[in-house]
């Protein structure tokens, strides 16, 4: 029974390992490594971020300003947006464009023509 038991904890140390080694190696890539060059990688231009008008779409989408990206904002409420797009704007000096669009009425094909007619404007 001794050797059952030291086949177990064998397979137990062996995937708490696995384990410690997948969540360091998640660490130093998303916390200590440099981030990846997403401006060199995709050749600038516009990011289009939803939600942009709070949490963290504003976030995300300051984060890709900074890096270089033209800004296309989308939410429901256009206050908010332009304020973050003016914020965009000066901060990190890139243009900004804003949509004002729920997504939760994007359920029907009428609402899927409305949204490709504004996003065609």
């Amino acid at each position: 029974n001794k050797s059952i038991a030291l086949t177990l904890a064998g397979f137990g140390a062996y995937y708490v390992a696995k384990q410690a080694f997948r969540a360091a190696n998640g660490f130093f890539k998303y916390f200590v490594l440099p981030r990846r060059n997403l401006h060199s990688r995709y050749g600038g231009g516009f990011a289009l971020v939803t939600g942009a008008s709070d949490g963290i779409g504003k976030e995300y989408a300051r984060s890709l300003a900074q890096s270089g990206f033209n800004i296309v904002l989308m939410a429901r409420d256009k206050t908010k947006l332009d304020a973050v797009a003016k914020g965009i704007r000066d901060d990190f000096k890139v243009q900004t464009i804003v949509i004002v669009y729920d997504f939760s009425k994007l359920a029907t094909l009428d609402s899927i023509d409305e949204l490709q007619k504004i996003l065609n404007k």
